[in-house]
């Protein structure tokens, strides 16, 4: 069978298991959905890094300067996407929503107490 075809079948089982599965069986689904995810988003970047390492590894010369040089680029791009997101934000923005709402004053009757235990601080 061909992988789309066997996509395609994962998604009308699953589809029909949320739509006619009863709560606790959801429940233990929702709940190992939830472990997989964790374990492959934590598991994903180690293989990425484990490959590229690997990879520079199997070089014979120059393999510690491609790797710093990688190393480097990755943390530099880091460090640029993040200062390009802050600024972005700063400056986009206070534009999108607008001024602040003003602040009510309170109302006349209001009035601040001495102590919460004074007697003529009561309505």
């Amino acid at each position: 069978m061909k992988l789309i075809l066997k996509l395609l079948a994962g998604m009308a089982v699953g589809l029909l298991l949320g739509l006619y599965a009863p709560g606790p069986l959801l429940t233990l689904l929702l709940t190992f959905k939830g472990l997989f995810s964790q374990f492959i988003g934590f598991m994903i970047p180690l293989i990425i890094v484990f490959y590229i390492m690997s990879g520079i590894a199997a070089l014979e010369t120059g393999s510690g300067r491609m790797l710093g040089w990688t190393v480097g680029l990755a943390y530099a791009s880091t460090i640029l996407s993040g200062v390009l997101a802050f600024t972005a934000a700063s400056a986009l923005l206070p534009q999108w929503l607008g001024p602040p709402p003003p602040r009510r004053s309170p109302p006349t009757s209001w009035r601040p107490c001495s102590s919460w235990r004074s007697s003529r601080c009561s309505t």
